[in-house]
């Protein structure tokens, strides 16, 4: 079997085994359970200073779902069975991305004895590349906050709700204007002008000149993949 199609039988077998946990036999007040246990270890991370890239919120929901798609036993679920939920909820979602990626074919998989090895099947260099590049290009001279700016936010108190004053706004309207000229001017590909007549595109694209022939602020901005585009 070749090393890919048995991952994903080792993958839907750990799924299975979900349903054999012992905490599911309790009853049907289980799922406050479920949820202040997992609640609980999210804040045992936050206390100690865990970084974790899992998103508590799709363990919050497996949970929910499991406890729905489950019969519902009798008696209260114990607290270790419970963790026990809860740390097979947080695998489950691991699982589902790596799934994922074996059948869209972005891993490469290995086996040695009984131990698995993934590796992305791309090579990521030319996304380094395409990083540093767009870094190096990136423009470093942006305007600040102004003074008016500044001001407003000091003396704004935390539970105000009126938007700010014209004076402001004109500031805030001025920085921004900068600073996308700014961006529009550090792309190395040039930037159309804004003057730049949209009714006389060549190429037969007359028609579609005309329809955009009120619109002005054309230019070139380099997108995350490295491909410019026009807007």
């Amino acid at each position: 079997m070749k090393p890919e199609l048995d991952l994903l039988d080792t993958i839907a077998s750990a799924r299975d085994q979900v349903r054999t946990l012992p905490g599911w036999v309790s009853g049907p007040d289980r799922i406050y359970d479920l949820l202040r246990t997992a609640t609980k270890v999210r804040a045992m991370e936050i206390s100690s200073g865990v970084t974790s890239e899992l998103p508590w919120e799709s363990v919050l929901a497996q949970l929910v779902v499991w406890h729905h798609e489950y019969p519902v036993g009798t008696g209260t679920c114990r607290e270790e069975d419970a963790a026990e939920i809860v740390l097979a909820a947080a695998a489950a979602h691991r699982l589902d991305l790596l799934e994922t990626g074996v059948r869209s074919g972005a891993f490469r998989v290995r086996k040695t004895g009984g131990d698995f090895r993934v590796r992305h099947s791309w090579d990521v260099s030319a996304e380094v590349a395409d990083m540093l590049l767009e870094h190096d290009a990136r423009p470093t001279q942006v305007p600040e906050l102004s003074a008016v700016e500044r001001q407003w936010i000091a003396a704004r108190s935390v539970g105000s709700r009126s938007g700010p004053p014209s004076e402001v706004l004109r500031a805030s309207v001025g920085r921004a204007t900068e600073t996308i000229d700014a961006y529009r001017r550090s792309v190395p590909e040039g930037q159309v002008p804004d003057n730049f007549p949209l009714d006389r595109v060549p190429c037969g694209f007359g028609s579609l000149g005309q329809s955009w022939g009120g619109v002005r602020g054309v230019g070139l901005f380099r997108t995350g993949c490295g491909r410019s585009r026009s807007r």
